[in-house]
């Protein structure tokens, strides 16, 4: 199960730096978290994103995001959704309005 969940860090980062610049603190947070002192590269953050390795996954799964999400946006767990999809694999995804 993945609420509200991110699927493609790359994307993920690179919306923040669009939206918020590349001080925001979100941005600062993941990098800070994924590569410590260095800048992860676009090649490491799709190694290390969900989407990436649905193809690996064995079990059914289920997808919940809100509408209205501003950290995280909805268009994750459409990505993940349509990677699941792409390798036949089992997904429920629940949208809510809000």
């Amino acid at each position: 199960v993945s609420i509200n969940g991110v699927a493609d860090l790359h994307e993920m980062l690179e919306q923040e730096r669009r939206d918020h610049g590349k001080n925001s603190w979100t941005v600062n947070y993941w990098e800070d978290q994924i590569a410590g002192d260095e800048k992860p590269t676009k090649d490491y953050l799709g190694e290390i994103s969900p989407a990436q390795h649905a193809d690996q996954f064995t079990a059914p799964v289920l997808l919940i995001h809100g509408g209205d999400d501003r950290v995280v946006r909805k268009e994750q767990s459409e990505k993940m959704a349509a990677a699941l999809k792409d390798h036949k694999k089992k997904v429920y995804y629940i949208e809510f309005e809000d």
